[in-house]
């Protein structure tokens, strides 16, 4: 007898790859069958793929679909909500969740007793369990990212980085409206209220941009967000700034200067990294309370925006300086472990099953703006889950073969 494959999906490799790994490296030595790699390829499939547990990393409309068809080709379905861990109230926790979701999870994972007590009160119905948040503790543990580290500070250093967020209005699709109902959001005043968020957002951006340009002595560094059309900062900063092209934010934030973004969850990120974070919101978003400025401080102007860096970078003191993001952090995140606890979770659904194989599934060919959200090659493969088994402390022989394009089949042997 076998034990039914687990399938992992990865949609954006440089947030999600390391995290899910941790999981994947439990999972393994624990014995477990592991299919791992870009998602699409897995959805495409899922009528097809031998019986198992799925994890998904949302709840919104399009997995909602996808979960229902899972369940009818006899897979258990578990999910989380990576997207939740800026929200501060119930509306936010419950914004990405799809009520039709709850007839097709067997278990809901969240992140800490807020989010499940906000999702209880949405779908009543929902089995709830609390993981942890795996993406939120990678940055507490920094030994994957030190060699990239030291070449951005041998490199570019000293820095500002600028982090933006504005992946509706400047879509890489090409077309505002196209990017929002890839996101499953469409109804208009959500698209008129966000759009009209991030246009006041992306201004004051580019002013207090402008500014530090002009009248400071660091570099100014620009990490777009990977939905956004890179060239439009490239054609209005590339002469000035450093504009940084698809890389992993991570080691960028650790080793800056000062972490400046517009209600983007990198807020949060830096601030886990122990960063001096300043967020530039004109006004709240229009439909999501976030606990951004329970650990940012935060400014609505760019007059402010100037004020508050300066008395930063030159006196060490000032609002930057002298917020406290703890009491916020303990109050929406649990102990570490979150990795783990996935693991643990879907190895709990794992049945013994007759000898399967893969034979079914059909290579999936992937439009180029999936393909750049999420490529893994063997190598890179075989390296992050080498750095993963050592992060969790497990040392499992295994075995990997390629099912598609950015996709693993991945056993103990």
């Amino acid at each position: 007898m076998n034990s039914a494959p687990i399938y992992i999906s990865i949609e954006n490799k440089i947030r999600e790859f390391i995290p899910r790994l941790e999981s994947v490296a439990h999972l393994l030595n624990a014995g477990h069958t592991v299919v791992v790699g870009q998602q699409w390829g897995l959805f495409e499939n899922v009528r097809r793929l031998p019986p198992g547990v799925f994890l998904f990393k949302k709840v919104n409309k399009m997995h909602s679909t996808i979960m229902a068809i899972a369940k009818a080709s006899n897979h258990v379905v578990v999910a989380m909500d990576e997207e939740a861990s800026m929200c501060s109230d119930d509306a936010c926790f419950a914004a990405g969740m799809d009520p039709a979701s709850a007839g097709h999870i067997d278990l809901f994972l969240a992140q800490s007793d807020k989010h499940r007590d906000a999702i209880n009160k949405t779908i009543p119905s929902l089995t709830t369990a609390i993981a942890g948040n795996p993406q939120a503790e990678r940055l507490t543990a920094l030994g994957a990212y030190q060699r990239q580290i030291k070449e951005i500070e041998n490199n570019c250093a000293p820095y500002i980085l600028f982090v933006t967020n504005f992946k509706n209005l400047n879509s890489s699709w090409g077309s505002k409206i196209r990017s929002i109902n890839d996101q499953v959001r469409t109804e208009r005043a959500w698209d008129e209220g966000v759009l009209v968020w991030e246009k006041e957002n992306i201004a004051m951006m580019r002013d207090v941009m402008d500014w530090c340009i002009e009248n400071l002595d660091k570099t100014v560094a620009i990490r777009p967000h990977p939905a956004e059309d890179i060239s439009f900062w490239v054609d209005l900063y590339g002469d000035r700034a450093a504009i940084i092209r698809g890389a992993d934010p991570v080691p960028w934030m650790a080793a800056a200067d000062l972490v400046i973004h517009s209600g983007c969850v990198t807020g949060l990120e830096a601030v886990l990294l122990d960063k001096p974070v300043l967020n530039l919101e004109p006004s709240p978003h229009p439909f999501l309370q976030t606990i951004l400025k329970e650990i940012n401080a935060t400014v609505d102007n760019a007059q402010s925006a100037r004020t508050v860096i300066s008395q930063f970078l030159k006196f060490g003191s000032g609002p930057i300086a002298g917020f406290d993001p703890q009491p916020a952090l303990e109050a929406y995140f649990c102990e570490p472990g979150g990795a783990e606890n996935i693991a643990l979770a879907l190895g709990a659904f794992v049945k013994k099953t007759e000898t399967y194989d893969f034979s079914a599934y059909k290579k999936h060919r992937r439009q180029p703006h999936y393909a750049n959200k999420c490529t893994i090659t063997m190598q890179e493969m075989l390296k992050a889950l080498r750095s993963a088994m050592k992060i969790v402390g497990k040392k499992t022989a295994v075995d990997i073969a390629e099912l598609d394009d950015s996709l693993f089949i991945i056993k103990r042997k």
